[in-house]
């Protein structure tokens, strides 16, 4: 084992296998920490724009990286012909059901990766108040005009959003008080993802490709 490590250490596959998991892990953490710096300089939508790009680059090269350069390559744990030994098909067993039962309740609502921007309070409370305290038709017309000229309707833009909602099921009472797996962990969507990869890893006779399904969990 410690020579099939070492041999899988100095080769390309195992940079291929670490690198593009290294980089997506590592902007992630440096673009979330310094969210609102980068926001300062960059506005919210060139933020988002920013996020978005790299983001994309990272896991395209995640991609590249395994099904050109890692899936399937040397050194081989066993031969790839044979099956996964008992112990590891069991191992992969129980952390892929583990990973499929979080992903199950962490599971974000899809939406489409393009908003509008709303209006602002400011407005919706001037408008709300407009038709509590008109009763007049020629009050509320003159107000609506009023309103108009001291507070328009800001233009709404297109922008760029996250095509998963992670937020769907954080309503205020569990913002105060975690629920389901939140109490376990602040991150239950990573840690599932983690799991799914370590029953892959569990199950794949190249040792490169057993790193790389591994790297979620670090």
């Amino acid at each position: 084992v410690i020579h099939l490590l070492r041999s899988t250490l100095s080769t390309p596959q195992f940079y291929w296998a670490c690198g593009p998991w290294s980089f997506f892990i590592a902007e992630n953490a440096i673009l979330s920490e310094n969210r609102s710096t980068l926001i300062s300089a960059l506005g919210d939508d060139g933020y988002h724009a920013c996020y978005g790009t790299i983001s994309t680059a990272a896991m395209g090269s995640i991609i590249y990286g395994y099904t050109r350069k890692v899936r399937d390559m040397k050194p081989m744990r066993w031969l790839a012909s044979s099956p996964a030994p008992l112990a590891m098909k069991g191992a992969s067993f129980a952390l892929t059901s583990l990973g499929l039962v979080m992903i199950s309740q962490v599971g974000p609502k899809l939406q489409i990766p393009f908003a509008r921007e709303q209006e602002s309070s400011q407005t919706e409370e001037l408008h709300q108040q407009q038709e509590l305290e008109s009763n007049n038709e020629s009050t509320m017309r003159a107000q609506s005009e009023a309103l108009m000229t001291e507070n328009p309707i800001p233009k709404r833009q297109w922008k760029v959003v996250c095509p998963f909602d992670f937020t769907d099921s954080k309503t205020e009472s569990s913002l105060l008080e975690p629920r389901g797996l939140d109490r376990i962990s602040r991150h239950p969507g990573l840690w599932s993802m983690s799991f799914l990869g370590l029953g892959q890893a569990c199950i794949s006779p190249s040792l490169p490709a057993a790193l790389f399904f591994s790297m979620p969990t670090f």
